[in-house]
């Protein structure tokens, strides 16, 4: 049952920052049990809280957690905080196999995967980050969007900070939603504590999708979801007039220079068509990989 498989990881990993809170002249201790409450205990009482009728989630119980070995989680006195984290990072993963819609058990399963690998020494760390990915093999590459929470992000093969400087990956990734994680991109739980909903504003522009033909292109737009970083109009002035209407002028550019702007809208706001077709679903080559 996933409600006794959730309660012993909860208990587990409650167990565990109790015993880190002990450590009060620890600054290193202290910062992985806040980590441990904020976003592993938090989100695992709230899915043992929840109603029957949710779906993905857990009535109360209690049991054991399971890896994929069968191996119960167990409190074992002779293993380092590493080695505790490690075992529960493998628990969770597993776990999160069986219910991947569960985003609290996501949520817990990001920040110990975090955990474990980060405390790990070379090569310790690059044969866990195997092993994890491993575990969750079977879960398909996908972004879900926790309500009032973070970006759950399952199997990343990159990770970039708004410079393009490469960042740690993990075979599971919460990364911050609400903009006050001390620890960004990842997720440190502030969110909870702040009160932040994802909820739209109701003085915002709607969401609308608005259509702009062209003798090339179609171009797409939705304000209602565009984070408003200027790139579209402060690299293609042309096409992009901001604070004028139309905002677009589709036949105002070169097409290629158009598909280049599309496609760097950090929100998705824009898109395009072509032929009456609309591209979608488009990834980025890898380096050194044909298009």
């Amino acid at each position: 049952m996933s409600d006794e498989m959730v309660s012993s990881l909860l208990t587990a990993a409650a167990a565990l920052a109790a015993d880190l809170g002990d450590a009060s002249d620890d600054e290193h201790a202290l910062h992985t049990e806040e980590r441990l409450l904020n976003c592993v205990v938090r989100p695992l009482r709230r899915a043992i809280g929840s109603g029957p009728g949710d779906s993905g989630r857990c009535g109360a119980g209690s049991g054991s957690v399971r890896t994929a070995r069968a191996e119960p989680v167990t409190e074992d006195p002779s293993l380092s905080l590493a080695g505790e984290l490690w075992q529960l990072a493998r628990a969770a993963t597993a776990l999160r196999v069986r219910y991947p819609e569960m985003t609290e058990l996501a949520e817990a399963t990001a920040t110990l995967q975090d955990l474990a690998v980060r405390l790990a020494d070379e090569p310790e760390a690059t044969g866990r980050l195997t092993e994890l990915a491993e575990l969750q093999a079977e879960l398909s590459p996908g972004i879900q969007v926790m309500t009032d929470g973070p970006y759950l992000v399952t199997g990343a093969r990159s990770l970039l900070d708004w410079l393009g400087r490469p960042l740690p990956v993990r075979p599971l990734l919460a990364l911050c939603r609400c903009g006050a994680s001390a620890i960004k991109p990842l997720c440190d739980g502030t969110h909870a504590a702040t009160g932040f909903t994802g909820a739209k504003d109701p003085d915002r522009v709607p969401d609308r999708r608005d259509t702009y033909r062209g003798m090339q292109v179609t171009i797409f737009d939705n304000r209602g979801i565009c984070q408003h970083s200027g790139l579209c109009t402060d690299r293609l002035t042309p096409v992009f007039h901001q604070g004028r209407e139309p905002f677009i002028a589709p036949s105002g550019g070169r097409l290629d220079k158009i598909i280049g702007a599309v496609r760097d809208c950090p929100s998705g706001a824009l898109g395009y068509g072509i032929d009456g077709v609309e591209a979608r679903e488009e990834v980025a080559p890898e380096p050194g990989r044909p298009a």
